[in-house]
């Protein structure tokens, strides 16, 4: 094949044919006879290294490689759904015992997070702005309902706690953004 090629494509004359195929097999076999002064382990060395090059340069020039970037992205993507979800979700068990309405009241895990992470404690929902992530009518519900909570006092150290587990949510979904719109582009 490869004599083929170098004929048509290059202009170079090349034997090729059933004769070359029998001829370097027996080249293969009899290459530590012919080459005394090279080791087995150094021929080894060396074909393990032109393997490689040989599929580098293939990937290279490969038109499946752009395909397996898609398919890593869209796993990434997928991977980055079920985290989000899960850290969410646990940051709305844990702050729910503080605030449990703040979930009936807010469905979207992100801006749950960022009004967490904005207002800290139910009882500062009043001098909060919420502007930057949400509508006024919806930081008012959240305003009033805080007002009428039965959650428990929660500890300084668990508002930290859970404000980290909170901005992870709210980073991961900001690289999720830009993880889509690659794979948009």
């Amino acid at each position: 094949k490869l004599g083929r090629v170098i004929k048509d494509e290059l202009s170079i004359p090349c034997v090729h044919g059933e004769e070359t195929i029998g001829m370097f097999r027996a080249l293969r076999q009899n290459i530590e006879t012919l080459l005394e002064d090279v080791t087995r382990e150094q021929l080894d060395q060396t074909a393990l290294g032109l393997a490689h090059n040989l599929n580098r340069y293939k990937l290279k020039f490969s038109p499946d490689k752009i395909d397996m970037m898609v398919v890593q992205a869209v796993s990434l993507l997928e991977d980055f759904d079920k985290e989000i979800n899960k850290y969410a979700m646990r940051a709305k068990e844990w702050y729910g015992w503080h605030f449990p309405e703040l979930a009936k009241t807010v469905n979207d895990n992100v801006v749950y997070c960022k009004i967490v992470l904005a207002m800290k404690s139910r009882f500062n929902a009043n001098e909060t702005d919420f502007s930057a992530f949400m509508e006024e009518e919806d930081a008012e519900k959240v305003r009033q309902v805080a007002l009428i909570s039965m959650g428990t006092e929660i500890a300084e150290e668990d508002i930290e706690n859970i404000s980290r587990l909170c901005t992870e949510v709210v980073q991961a979904s900001k690289y999720r953004e830009q993880l889509n719109a690659y794979l948009s582009s």
